[in-house]
């Protein structure tokens, strides 16, 4: 992926708030890459949540995963929005 500078926002907010985000949303993992829609790549870049099941019921201390997270960089003096997505996939199981 190009290190874009939208890229460079998505790596400060993870590196900043990535393990609160896996309890929040119930993910097993997150990371950065392109959204896809429709099952398509796009070329815009998100914070990827990957999660066991996405379902439309969660339990009580689990929230949705918002469809983009506003943000202000540590450089900027605006805020920007930072693309999300959801991908369902098993966790990594490690020997």
């Amino acid at each position: 992926m190009e290190q874009t500078t939208e890229y460079k926002w998505l790596r400060e907010y993870k590196g900043i708030h990535g393990w609160e985000l896996l309890h929040r949303h119930g993910a097993h993992s997150i990371g950065i890459g392109h959204k896809r829609i429709g099952g398509r790549k796009t070329d815009r870049p998100a914070l990827i949540f990957y999660v066991e099941r996405k379902s439309p019921e969660l339990p009580d201390d689990v929230e949705p995963v918002p469809s983009s997270i506003t943000y202000t960089p540590q450089d900027a003096s605006e805020p920007v929005v930072l693309n999300t997505d959801v991908v369902e996939c098993e966790p990594a199981q490690f020997e």
